[in-house]
């Protein structure tokens, strides 16, 4: 997955995040969430106005980074 199509989500959350209820879910033990797109996890947290990109990495790499 290229980097642009990332960003492509992350725009496409932003703009209609209900389109994505099947992808994101919120992270236990922290104040954030997670956006699944292809083989990459996208942390974030999100205010009324503003996406907030905290990590961005491969499925198999990006939990061990946050705390449970």
């Amino acid at each position: 997955m290229a980097r642009g199509d990332i960003l492509a989500d992350l725009n496409a959350y932003a703009d209609d995040s209900t389109a994505f209820a099947d992808v994101v879910a919120p992270l236990a033990g922290i104040d954030a969430r997670r956006l699944r797109t292809g083989a990459f996890r996208v942390i974030f947290r999100e205010t009324t106005d503003v996406v907030i990109v905290l990590d961005i990495g491969h499925r198999g790499e990006i939990y061990g980074r946050w705390p449970r």
